[in-house]
Order: C-alpha cells, then structure tokens, then sequence
C-alpha cells in the first residue's frame, strides 16, 4: 500500500512539472525539467533616518530561467513505521544574469544631482540540492523533515530546514 502512495504523491508532483517517474525494487527516481520567466518591479523608495539617505528609483529585473535535475526515493517498511528518505538535485541555469543600474539622489538635497549604483552580475549557473525523510507510523501518525540548501552561488546562501508532523484524533 505504501508504494502505491509514493506513486501517488509523484503523480500529483509530475502533474505540475515535467518528469518522468521510474520505479524499481522500492527505488523511485523522477527526472525534472521546469522553466521559469520572472518580471521584478520595485518601486521607488526614500530612506530615512539620516542625513546621507537615498532616494532610489523604480527598479526592473527580468529573470529567465532553466532547472534540470533528478529526485529519488526509497521505501523502507519496517513494524514499526514506513520511512521514505528521498534526495534531490536541480541545475539551474539563468539566461539573464545582467547587472542592474540603480539611479540615486541624496533625499535631502534632491537638486544635488543624480549618480548611478550598479549590482553585481548574479551567477549564471547553481545547484538547488534537497534531502527529506518522512516516516507513517500505525494509528494516522506521521512526520517529516526536509532540508533545502543553495550550492554554487558566489554572493548568496540559502539554507531551509522543514519539521511537521500529523495525527489523527
């Protein structure tokens, strides 16, 4: 029964991305691709608070971007519970990696004229990389943990741990 739930669940995720899902001896494993084009605007804003506060003008960031990668799970069945441990890995590639021109003035002294701030290039390609385990014990009870972390980016970090768990009453 539990193996026909993890297939479950991975036809509900692959009916939102692209992948395919294989199946052998307990071992799932997807292959995912996905697409993504993000539009950013900022408004414009004034700092406060002190005499050297900025004025910044609206901001525009377009990000395209592609993501490659393979999911895998195993099943465990013990008496105790089911324990699923599953690991990711995701390429992502951005196509648009440009830094941006930031357009400044001083806030109390407008007229003192304008000057430019320009961002670093974000890098082109980083991995996304994913390791999780839940585990369905008898009575309705269950619990999961997930952790997400970002490789390869040379100006950003990213690290995310996920706890939950659920019972019936």
């Amino acid at each position: 029964m539990c193996q026909g739930l993890i297939f479950l669940l991975y036809y509900v995720v692959c009916s939102h991305l692209h992948c395919n899902t294989y199946r052998e001896l307990g071992l799932f494993y997807v292959k995912l691709w996905d697409s993504s084009d993000i539009n950013t605007i900022i408004d414009s804003y004034d700092e406060t608070g002190s005499f050297y506060a900025l004025s910044l003008s609206e901001q525009r960031e377009e990000s395209l971007a592609t993501a490659f990668g393979v999911k895998s799970a195993y099943v465990l069945n013990t008496k105790k519970a089911v324990y699923i441990p599953s690991l990711e890995v995701e390429w992502v590639h951005q196509y648009n990696e440009d830094a941006r021109t930031i357009e400044a003035t001083f806030a109390q002294s407008p007229s003192s004229g304008s000057f430019s701030i320009e961002t670093q290039k974000s890098d082109r390609d980083y991995l996304n990389a994913a390791f999780s385990v839940s585990a369905m014990f008898s009575g309705g009870k269950s619990a999961f943990f997930r952790y997400d972390t970002l490789l390869g980016e040379d100006d950003r970090t990213s690290e995310s741990y996920t706890l939950g768990g659920r019972y019936e009453f």
